[in-house]
């Protein structure tokens, strides 16, 4: 993300993608990998009705908009 962010002359549309790219693998990374470790881990959630239906929208989110940034990048790039 560094590398993209710090060039200003390099600014394209590929570039804005793989930063989001970036930025939805992360939120994936520290959300939604420790909330999975802890259920895989324990018999039964204990983070409450509220904190289950975030951990799953954000995991849902951060997994969509993946997806989403992988193929506006394929068709940004062949288009």
């Amino acid at each position: 993300m560094h590398s993209f962010v710090g060039v200003r002359g390099g600014s394209s549309v590929t570039s804005s993608f793989l930063i989001s790219l970036a930025v939805a693998d992360l939120l994936f990374l520290l959300v939604c990998v420790p909330f999975e470790m802890a259920a895989k881990l324990a018999a039964v959630w204990a983070g409450g009705l509220a904190l289950c239906k975030v951990a799953g929208f954000v995991e849902m989110l951060s997994a969509t908009s993946s997806v989403l940034n992988l193929t506006a990048v394929s068709v940004e790039r062949y288009a």
